[in-house]
């Protein structure tokens, strides 16, 4: 039987794929730039609306700790690629705070979460389940370790469809990105928008320049959003830079949500 000798073209071709293959493999899509989202080359007064506030009421009657706070710090939506999600620090447990346990575990307990806009504005979110929910994570005490961790990833029931979800980014942040940060501080009438770079990734978060005489009280879980639009970690605190002495914001990063909705084992 003589060989069949493949013609130079479909021989080329084949070639091709089989190095597109290889590259695929060990360059996965996730490390491809990802284009901007057409929202974020806008003017900054003509963004949609992203950043919420949350507004917790527990079925026994708990909701915040001190009277004088009408919301719980800041909330975004997530577009996880299948469905929608929201999002919010973790720590605003110790505001919304649920006095029956000291664990992160709200669900069973849970009359309603609200997140909306500052303001009149007729557009909210209806929160359905904490997926990140643990009856082992302790939320306040010296074992507590929440803040490494500091992102809520909740299943919703409804959104007002004019709430712009960011989808998330996953790859490496680099120092010197101009990042910007979407909250709603306590003491401001409307959302906040600071722009600012990232200074360096230190373990799974990322700190960011803080800005002097910037009021932040309020803005914990606020999305950190990047030059293109997708959200790279969620506000959690501020502090002081080791290696500068200067002030820092300090963000969780997405590695901690890429986990939560990979449905990883043994998160906390």
């Amino acid at each position: 039987t003589m060989p069949v000798k493949l013609p130079r073209m479909i021989h080329f071709d084949i070639t091709t794929a089989l190095r597109a293959a290889f590259v695929l493999l060990v360059f996965p899509f996730s490390c491809f730039p990802q284009s901007a989202e057409k929202w974020i080359t806008l003017p900054q007064e003509q963004w949609p609306t992203i950043a919420l506030t949350n507004h917790v009421y527990f079925r026994n009657g708990d909701r915040y700790i001190h009277p004088s706070f009408n919301y719980a710090g800041t909330a975004f939506l997530i577009d996880n690629g299948d469905d929608t999600l929201a999002v919010t620090a973790k720590h605003v447990l110790w505001v919304a705070r649920n006095k029956k346990t000291n664990k992160v575990q709200i669900n069973s307990d849970l009359a309603r979460w609200i997140m909306k806009p500052k303001g009149n504005s007729p557009d909210s979110v209806v929160v359905d389940k904490l997926l990140n929910e643990d009856s082992t994570e302790v939320l306040e005490g010296v074992s507590s370790t929440i803040l490494e961790r500091d992102w809520l990833v909740f299943s919703i029931k409804s959104s007002s469809p004019k709430i712009q979800p960011l989808k998330p980014r996953y790859t490496t942040v680099k120092s010197g990105e101009v990042v910007y940060i979407i909250g709603h501080p306590y003491n401001g009438s409307t959302v906040q928008v600071y722009e600012s770079k990232i200074l360096r990734k230190l373990g799974t978060d990322i700190l960011v320049e803080q800005l002097p005489d910037k009021p932040m009280s309020g803005v914990s879980g606020s999305p950190l959003i990047d030059s293109n639009g997708f959200v790279i970690g969620v506000f959690s605190s501020a502090s002081t830079d080791a290696v500068t002495g200067k002030g820092v914001y300090v963000l969780t990063s997405t590695e901690y949500l890429k986990d939560v909705l990979n449905k990883k084992r043994n998160l906390n």
